[in-house]
């Protein structure tokens, strides 16, 4: 047998392709040889956890169930896209999946791109004045201190801060599949085989600090202006993006703000 047949990525890039045209997913991934397959590859990421080194195979493994969750949050986006699936997930249908199969809930209490996704943005009759949380639309999950997908929220801004139109209306970053925006990942583009050999972003809670894209490989090229901010918030907000923009090699650190240092990240 090829070794690769037997990798948990390949079972559960199945398992994602057998998502397709289900109008719920999650019934299906609830069944049990969906449901193994699912447990059986967390159980292979257990390592990420905890920030540390890792290898592309298990980077390319928890790309795949990430994508998985990509698709089951199309349940909850706002159709904006000609054909855009229609699928019958609701937010606790998607919490109780997850959170049965072992990842943290977590609903951040501020704003912070770290934690939570622009979903919509309401002005500030302040232009300057900073971004504040004004409801949660979806939660955050968390595999140990590893991010695994963000929360999406609705936030309050001033425009020269965030820009309501940009903000959500901009190409969404290490993204797969949305039905509500623009997105890219480093899958786009490649074969129906290729694609799954991505690797995974991986965001770390760290103590008190934040660590955005570590597996990345900075470039000695002088970074893009925006690089920052499409790191950050995985998207522009103050400007519309370039079509060549590449933030993929962006990393950084930062404290965490006081604001969420009470949030309850699990060992």
């Amino acid at each position: 047998m090829d070794p690769a047949a037997a990798r948990p990525f390949t079972d559960v890039r199945a398992v994602y392709h057998a998502l397709l045209g289900e109008p719920d997913p999650v019934a299906k991934l609830r069944r049990a040889d969906a449901h193994a397959v699912l447990d059986a590859a967390l159980a292979a990421l257990a390592p990420l956890r905890a920030f540390g080194p890792s290898t592309p195979a298990t980077l390319w493994d928890a790309y795949a169930v990430h994508r998985v969750d990509a698709w089951l949050r199309l349940g909850f986006q706002r159709p904006s896209r000609a054909h855009a699936p229609v699928l019958a997930v609701s937010v606790n249908d998607y919490v109780a999946l997850w959170r049965g199969l072992g990842l943290t809930v977590l609903a951040p209490p501020a704003f912070h791109p770290f934690f939570v996704e622009i979903v919509d943005v309401e002005p500030d009759p302040d232009p300057a004045a900073p971004a504040t949380l004004r409801e949660l639309v979806w939660p955050c999950l968390m595999w140990g201190h590893m991010l695994f997908a963000r929360a999406g929220g609705r936030v309050r801004a001033g425009v020269e801060v965030i820009d309501p139109q940009v903000a959500c209306t901009s190409t969404l970053y290490w993204t797969h599949v949305r039905r509500d925006r623009p997105c890219q990942d480093l899958s786009t583009g490649w074969g129906s085989n290729s694609q799954w050999a991505t690797a995974l972003r991986r965001d770390y809670v760290d103590g008190d600090l934040l660590r955005f894209n570590v597996d990345a490989r900075p470039s000695r090229d002088a970074p893009s202006p925006r690089a920052d901010e499409l790191l950050r918030y995985r998207c522009a907000v103050r400007a519309p993006a370039l079509d060549d923009d590449f933030p993929y090699d962006s990393t950084a650190v930062e404290p965490m703000p006081a604001t969420l240092r009470g949030l309850l990240i699990p060992p």
